[in-house]
């Protein structure tokens, strides 16, 4: 995979409509992921190294070149969008979310972002350890497959017809893939678990990174790269502000000080990311992200 690095992925939590209403949702999402990584090796290859299903966002970390993996997301999205036309009974939900991807520079960032990615429930205050949620890649690590291995049958015990009603889908999976009694593919077929536990080396030093609370660090990396409206409806509503406070009809025509008290008043009534109301009221980002 040529220019392929580690990418954070992830869906706006805060603008979603709720992706899983369900275990029937959640087992459905879960095997949407194996079929999307099957797919994607096909035309616009990546790695999972790891990733979480909340009832309305989901985490993924990702390894190819950055194209693939906002692809990737893509697909996970599209199909998401249509198991919900098909199951008009679940809701309507995975049409409003946008996309984040954040590059990971390096092994500490690696690790820090594996570890925000799996405390996911544990932040959202859910009954679950980060090993003991059901719907993200945390129980595979630094554990005793055996049972799973036991208990899982393989697709191709299962006929044509069997594979299809469990995977809602047409998309070919490799044979020696298992499937877990509730229907689920067993992440470990397409998850790179054990190249993970290497990144960690042992169970220890994994358990002790488990609990450092990364999520105010990276929530705020994040929230600064979602836009939460298109940019001409964030526009209209900064010269609407500027006539009002201002009585000025550019923004051009403001001195840095009104700029600044225009942003933070866009940032309150908008709850748009600093990034996006920078661009707008043309200032550094760099300046701006100090001062709101």
């Amino acid at each position: 995979m040529n220019n392929s690095h580690y990418y954070h992925c992830a869906t706006n939590g805060l603008k979603d409509d709720v992706l899983f209403p369900s275990v029937k949702s959640f087992i459905a999402g879960m095997n949407r992921i194996a079929t999307c990584f099957v797919k994607s090796q096909k035309s616009f290859p990546v790695l999972i190294f790891a990733f979480c299903l909340m009832d309305n966002h989901v985490h993924f970390i990702l390894y190819g070149t950055k194209e693939n993996c906002l692809k990737f997301m893509t697909a996970y999205k599209t199909s998401t969008e249509i198991w919900f036309s098909r199951h008009p009974e679940e809701g309507s939900g995975g049409k409003k979310w946008d996309i984040g991807t954040w590059l990971i520079p390096d092994r500490n960032a690696l690790i820090e972002k594996i570890i925000y990615v799996l405390r996911n429930p544990m932040a959202a205050a859910l009954p679950f350890s980060p090993t003991g949620y059901r719907w993200s890649s945390g129980s595979l690590q630094f554990t005793d497959n055996s049972l799973v291995k036991k208990y899982a049958v393989r697709l191709d015990s299962m006929s044509l017809f069997e594979q299809r009603s469990v995977l809602n889908s047409h998309e070919s999976l490799p044979q020696d893939w298992l499937v877990l009694p509730d229907g689920t593919i067993w992440p470990g077929c397409y998850t790179e678990y054990e190249r993970v536990e290497r990144l960690f080396r042992t169970a220890a030093a994994f358990t002790y990174e488990l609990n450092k609370k990364v999520e105010p660090k990276v929530n705020s990396e994040m929230m600064e790269d979602f836009v939460s409206l298109p940019d001409q409806e964030v526009k209209e509503k900064a010269l609407a502000v500027a006539q009002s406070l201002f009585g000025k009809n550019r923004i051009a025509d403001l001195t840095v000080s009104q700029r600044r008290t225009l942003a933070a008043v866009l940032k309150k009534e908008t709850e748009t990311s600093v990034k996006q109301i920078a661009r707008i009221v043309r200032m550094k980002y760099e300046d701006l992200k100090l001062l709101i």
